[in-house]
């Protein structure tokens, strides 16, 4: 699988928050499927899209997050939930997320990366889990990611409203 992050725009002020959707793109010969990843918070329940800045200048990254640990969906449960509410993502498709604010302010003037983080759900207090997650994908025709997946950068620059021109 492959991510990549579209910026919402190319210039932001300072104070902003960057706006991002991410991209999902299969590259497998399977069909994957996941649940939707919480974008707010670590969470080992349904896996996490995290999307953090970082200061090109001096490679300040912001990095503070929530964690949130869960024992995952109930196991009786699981293929129905994989069946109505998961996202199937067919070979070279792509799933793009809603808008939302990426971590950390643009807070200085200059140019910013953006680079968004996918861990897959594993449960945190079940160390069969995430075979059992597997398992019942498959029974649904379908295979979960198992690899962390990192984006490429993307550059977006921030300037202070007297900058505007």
């Amino acid at each position: 699988m492959r991510l990549k992050v579209r910026a919402s725009k190319s210039t932001y002020f300072v104070g902003e928050r960057a706006e991002v959707e991410i991209e999902f793109i299969n590259l497998m010969e399977k069909t994957l499927c996941f649940p939707v990843p919480a974008q707010d918070c670590e969470d080992s329940d349904t896996g996490d899209l995290l999307t953090f800045t970082s200061f090109v200048e001096t490679e300040e990254r912001d990095w503070f997050h929530c964690h949130r640990d869960g024992g995952g969906i109930p196991r009786d449960k699981v293929l129905s939930e994989i069946q109505e509410h998961w996202i199937k993502l067919a070979p070279n498709a792509v799933y793009t997320t809603a808008p939302y604010a990426a971590y950390g302010t643009l807070d200085k003037s200059g140019q910013w990366e953006l680079i968004a983080h996918y861990h897959p759900p594993e449960g945190a207090f079940d160390r069969d889990y995430r075979d059992h997650l597997q398992s019942a994908a498959a029974k649904a025709g379908c295979t979960l990611p198992t690899a962390d997946v990192f984006s490429p950068t993307v550059t977006v620059t921030a300037i202070s409203p007297s900058e505007k021109k």
